[in-house]
């Protein structure tokens, strides 16, 4: 809350927006005096290393704080059989030191307080979920359903904070309750017990990487559904599948297949998940299409971050369909019945590095600190500067007015709708083109583009501008960047110690031709997007006229008219005249809308000279995947 940069986005009075919204602020708001303000306290703990991802990524920067180190002992000092309990109680223990505070700052109890910091979550893996509500890893940590029906379509109780706390202490005082054994707990003392407001239960987060991610789908549905393939090696099969699958840049192509993967991270998860249906199709019974599908669907729903009923009836709906198809693997004989902590301690010189780690992040926070009061500094000049400029040109406009309509959201969307009715997209080029003087025999040859006389005469011919009577050289100058990356680039060959680079040519939807004002800019079909796949991008030479955008040259497929009910996807093919000349033509890049994978449909057995390079060219069916 001290936090400046925060200042803009603080609320100190209950609205119907966002996390505030929720049942259970509303209720607890109305259990603190009049004019009380909740502060939600979210709390993470974990063992693993969380604080270096992928590229420069990390754990929510600056919107955490460090509370504390938990232990980590193997406490020899306790005999084998009590070892594993105390070190239970141990976690508990340390947890009911650190947030003690809490403990009298959220009471209800008549003294005057402002702000009530109150626990409403708690972030974690499902182990640790288990340690905190007590009870052993093969119970659910949030219901009282028995360990052998956690994996039926059944409504169960959830767990009581307050009759958990009873069967504790009666445990404690010697007795054995019968829900004790039933339930799967641990005889400790929570550390939550205290917490005012708090149920525990209700704040445990969905552990996605674990419990789907790596559970459901990895361990489970992958290892059912390579059983189910139709093959007489049927891992040997699906890794081919992999391999040969097209390129996106948005997705992690498995160059060399998925059983050489040693190291699974919730990267290589995402990444299989999203081509896994294509790989499986034409290769198992449609029943385990359906299953696979349905349980794709659910961890998509998962990852939304904020709900509405429609979202949560297709979640509930894939649930329902799992539970309704899994019967199948039965029936085939397959299924029988965090580190941001760390960063302190690697600052040290690992010699009494409690204490440096302190002055570590003591400092850190000053840092930061000061970083966001000249951030805020900054934005406050320019917006001085945006107003003294506005006035200066603009002499009969007061300061205010000029400051309504800098902020006018009704401007800013009437320009964006004209500039998506009339096609127009944000691009960047690269300062020099990647390559030069192209002749028309490489661009027919490197870049595939066989169809390119004829669609650049076509694009002059409907723009009205000048076409030549012969044709030289025409200079390569832009390769598409953009936030949505789109690559047109021919094979590199081998150079010294450099490897050969193959070709890329992505596939997108795009316009053949300006929308008109007021279509529905997610339009499919023959008025609307079209699949394509770019081979060169370009810009007019001097002598054929002046064109204010890039020029992209695209081979067409066919019509998205409706989706493929057995993986719910589009399925599309070459579209071509009478079935010998590709149907191909130049279009601006502002045309086009974004980028889309298409999965080749592999089929019963999938053809061994397929491979990711030039599987675009040799298969003749399609899906557009839906799972990017």
């Amino acid at each position: 809350m001290g936090k400046s940069c925060f200042a803009q986005h603080m609320k100190y009075a209950p609205e119907q927006v966002k996390m505030s919204t929720a049942n259970w602020w509303w209720v607890t708001q109305k259990l603190l005096p009049k004019g009380a303000t909740i502060a939600a306290v979210i709390l993470v703990t974990n063992k693993t290393q969380l604080s270096q991802f992928s590229g420069d990524k990390q754990a929510w920067p600056h919107a955490t704080v460090l509370i504390g180190y938990l232990p980590i002992s193997k406490l020899e000092c306790f005999n084998k059989k009590t070892r594993s309990m105390q070190s239970y109680q141990l976690f508990h223990m340390c947890m009911c030191s650190l947030l003690d505070p809490l403990v009298e700052a959220g009471k209800n109890d008549g003294k005057t307080r402002m702000v009530y910091p109150l626990l409403v979550a708690y972030v974690m893996d499902y182990p640790e979920q288990c340690l905190v509500g007590c009870c052993m890893e093969n119970c659910c940590s949030k219901c009282l359903s028995k360990s052998d029906l956690l994996g039926n379509p059944v409504h169960s109780i959830l767990q009581d904070p307050e009759k958990t706390i009873r069967i504790l202490k009666q445990t404690a005082d010697g007795h054995k309750p019968q829900a004790f054994t039933d339930q799967g707990l641990h005889p400790v003392n929570p550390f939550w017990r205290k917490l005012p407001h708090c149920n525990i239960f209700n704040y445990f987060t969905p552990d996605i990487l674990h419990q789907l991610h790596k559970g459901m789908f990895k361990d489970h549905v992958v290892s059912w559904v390579t059983e189910a393939v139709h093959a007489d090696k049927p891992k040997e099969e699906l890794d081919c599948r992999f391999r040969a699958m097209t390129h996106h840049p948005s997705l992690c192509h498995f160059q060399k297949g998925i059983l050489l993967v040693l190291q699974w991270t919730g990267n290589e998860y995402k990444n299989m998940e999203k081509v896994f249906l294509s790989v499986l199709d034409g290769s198992v019974q449609d029943e385990v299409i359906e299953c696979v599908q349905s349980v794709l669907d659910f961890i998509y729903y998962v990852h939304f971050k904020e709900h509405t009923d429609e979202s949560l009836s297709k979640l509930d709906k894939a649930w329902h369909t799992f539970h309704k198809k899994k019967a199948i693997f039965i029936d085939l004989d397959i299924w029988q019945h965090f580190n941001i902590p760390k960063i302190a301690y690697n600052a040290s010189n690992k010699r009494d590095y409690v204490k440096q780690m302190a002055i570590w992040l003591r400092r850190r926070e000053a840092v930061d600190s000061f970083d966001s009061w000249k951030l805020m500094r900054q934005r406050d000049d320019e917006d001085e500067d945006n107003t003294e400029a506005v006035l200066a040109n603009n002499p009969m406009i007061s300061a205010s007015t000029a400051l309504d309509n800098d902020e006018s959201p009704g401007s800013d969307a009437v320009r964006a709708a004209d500039t998506l009715q009339y096609g127009e997209s944000v691009y960047s080029i690269p300062k020099f083109p990647s390559f030069k003087n192209i002749d028309l025999d490489t661009l027919d040859k490197k870049y595939g583009s066989t169809e390119f006389v004829y669609a650049l005469e076509s694009f002059l011919c409907h723009h009205g501008m000048y076409r030549p009577y012969f044709w030289d050289a025409w200079p390569v100058k832009y390769e598409l960047v953009t936030i949505d990356p789109i690559r047109a680039s021919p094979t590199v060959p081998a150079h010294g110690r450099n490897k050969e680079i193959p070709a890329q040519f992505n596939t997108v939807l795009a316009w053949k031709k300006l929308p008109e004002v007021g279509t529905d800019l997610d339009l499919l079909g023959n008025k609307g997007l079209h699949v394509g796949q770019v081979h060169v991008i370009f810009n007019l030479p001097e002598q054929l006229g002046m064109f204010p955008h890039p020029l992209a040259y695209i081979e067409w497929f066919t019509l998205l008219h409706k989706l493929d009910d057995h993986v719910g996807m589009f399925k599309v093919q070459c579209s071509t005249h009478s079935g010998q000349w590709l149907r191909a033509s130049i279009i601006p890049v502002t045309y086009i809308s974004w980028s889309c994978q298409l999965s080749p449909y592999f089929g019963h057995s999938m053809d061994r000279t397929w491979s990711s390079n030039n599987v675009l060219g040799l298969c003749q069916s399609f899906h557009v995947n839906s799972y990017l």
